[in-house]
């Protein structure tokens, strides 16, 4: 699921805006990292494959032989998902602090990676380090993949950067606090889970287990430290970066009803699909739907699917459309922006209905023919609208949403087509007619969260690791830049989530079968509340062939940066 924001330095004078490393400068955890991800990268943990129970079996195998953990085996938690069909697994690993003390950092990675198909002949080497770059160095590539290659400073592989090095580091560091003389006096719970590349069920499964490990433990979670990748944001870019939250995500979704006509009678009908249209345009990449907080701004939204519905080719325009959008959130109430996207459907749907007759007029002074103004009366309604007309027509949208999703669901039928098909059915059972759009949510929903400047505690939780960041920055002559959130899609999301009850309400009730499709478990993710920072391995290209990890910083500096995180907070 996590995505490059764009295709990072093209050409090779960017490269030395970094801080030179030679490969004899290495740091005491270098050697067993390097040697560590390249094991994990070789163990093939495709999202959603078989693969990923083998890497969860390595996982807890490498935790187990810490002797730790054979004089507390209790100490690791295994939960596999549940009604999962392939019987993937999360593994938690408990390190007591040495007093009484509850504060506690969840260290939370994924072990799953994104596919290889994109490797094309060079898929065979995707999950071995050294074979892959053997074969690149006889390979056409772009000049900075090349300088890259030949630097020696740079692990190339499938998951080196997203993010089986981030799962080394953990795993090297917990061994290394595990040991008497380092033991902190707070708390770490390490989590490592699968299915993150496709719909976050490890995380979302996970959620539950960390509440319940909180009770039967003892512990009161402060931090929650993700370690996936990050990268420049710009060329030339300079930093490493440290987020203290992530950004959102709602897929809105409408779901457009017109009137069919034949084409020999063109002004009689309504084109569900130029509606589409008109709603694509005003949503589609516009900037000033871009959600802003404290200076930084998300992308905008995103059309990700238009089709019509219709099954066969013929001479009728569409009658029904479902077009759907990612849209990301930085600080805005889910309510807000449902509200907002309302209002524009039922402007350009206006439009579209003015615009459409004004050309009938034309036509018909060209023409002579008679010209009738067209009786059609437009509707706009959210899916809780929607739920709210069945019932006026003595009908109980709930058992029949679950029927219909639980139906689907067992068909194979994609989610987010599940959820359109659910809109078409009550449209088709409350007798709604054209011309008409429903707007509703889809799966996946993934909460926004960060530490608000405007809430004290919170503030002074991110002063606090602004300081840490400065600190390992001064020690390791490196410039960091501590942001609110981290630019792309992660497990971050499930730990802590800013909606208002209200609107964490108006999400449920536009949501249809969310308890089925996509279910989430807000109000324990709302308890929890988890500050949720990112502190990443560094690398370029992820999801690409070229995907690669820059090691100096990632298996010298950021070890450091964690243990001055662990030691400030726990000691």
């Amino acid at each position: 699921m996590i995505k490059e924001i764009s295709r990072q330095l093209h050409t090779v004078h960017c490269l030395f805006f970094y801080r030179r490393y030679s490969m004899s400068e290495k740091g005491r955890f270098y050697d067993d990292l390097l040697a560590l991800t390249k094991h994990l990268v070789s163990i093939p943990s495709v999202s959603p494959t078989a693969g990923e129970i083998n890497i969860a079996d390595e996982i807890e195998k490498n935790i187990r032989a810490i002797p730790y953990f054979s004089q507390h085996p209790d100490y690791v938690i295994t939960r596999t998902l549940p009604n999962d069909p392939l019987g993937r697994k999360n593994v938690f690993a408990l390190l007591k602090g040495t007093g009484e003390r509850q504060d506690t950092i969840v260290c939370h990675g994924h072990m799953d990676t994104v596919n290889v198909d994109d490797f094309g002949p060079l898929k065979p080497y995707a999950f071995s380090c050294s074979e892959l770059a053997a074969h690149l160095s006889s390979t056409h590539l772009p000049n900075d993949v090349r300088h890259d290659l030949e630097d020696g400073n740079w692990l190339f592989g499938r998951g080196a950067c997203d993010m089986k090095s981030g799962d080394a580091v953990f795993l090297i560091l917990l061994r290394f606090l595990s040991q008497p003389e380092n033991r902190l006096s707070g708390n770490l719970l390490f989590l490592f889970t699968c299915d993150e590349e496709c719909e976050n069920t490890g995380m979302v499964e996970a959620v539950p287990v960390i509440e319940e490990l909180c009770q039967k433990f003892q512990l009161h979670p402060v931090l929650a430290v993700n370690n996936d990748y990050v990268g420049p944001l710009y060329q030339d870019d300079p930093h490493r970066y440290v987020y203290t939250g992530t950004v959102g995500k709602i897929l809105a979704s409408f779901y457009i009803l017109g009137i069919e006509t034949h084409v020999g009678r063109i002004y009689e009908g309504i084109s569900a699909s130029a509606i589409a249209a008109r709603l694509i345009d005003a949503v589609d990449t516009n900037p000033g739907l871009c959600d802003e907080y404290d200076g930084e701004f998300c992308q905008p939204p995103a059309l990700l699917k238009m089709k019509d519905l219709k099954t066969e080719y013929n001479v009728q325009t569409s009658q029904a459309a479902f077009i759907y959008f990612n849209y990301l959130i930085h600080d805005r109430e889910v309510s807000d922006i449902l509200e907002e996207l309302k209002q524009i459907a039922v402007h350009e749907l206006h439009n579209y209905l003015s615009d459409q007759e004004i050309k009938f007029q034309t036509f018909c002074r060209r023409t002579g023919e008679i010209y009738i103004p067209s009786d059609a009366v437009p509707h706009v309604y959210t899916f809780e609208e929607l739920c709210a007309l069945c019932r006026k027509r003595g009908m109980n949208p709930d058992s029949r949403i679950r029927e219909i999703a639980e139906k689907d669901l067992s068909a194979g039928m994609d989610k987010r087509d599940i959820s359109q098909h659910i809109v078409e059915i009550l449209c088709d059972e409350a007798h709604l007619f054209g011309p008409a759009v429903i707007l509703f949510l889809s799966p996946p929903y993934c909460p926004h969260n960060t530490l608000h400047k405007e809430i004290p505690a919170e503030d002074s939780l991110r002063q606090q690791i602004i300081e840490v960041a400065e600190k390992t920055g001064l020690e390791w002559n490196e410039k960091f830049q501590v942001r609110h959130f981290f630019p792309y899609l992660s497990d971050s999301s499930y730990v802590k989530i800013d909606d208002s009850y209200p609107s964490m309400e108006k999400t449920l009730s536009n949501f249809p079968a969310m308890d089925t499709l996509y279910p989430l478990p807000l109000q324990t993710i709302k308890k929890l509340s988890i500050p949720a920072v990112n502190m990443g391995v560094y690398g370029r290209d992820c999801h690409t062939w070229t995907e690669r990890l820059y090691m100096p910083y990632s298996f010298n500096v950021l070890p450091e940066l964690l243990l001055n995180t662990f030691r400030h907070f726990l000691k």
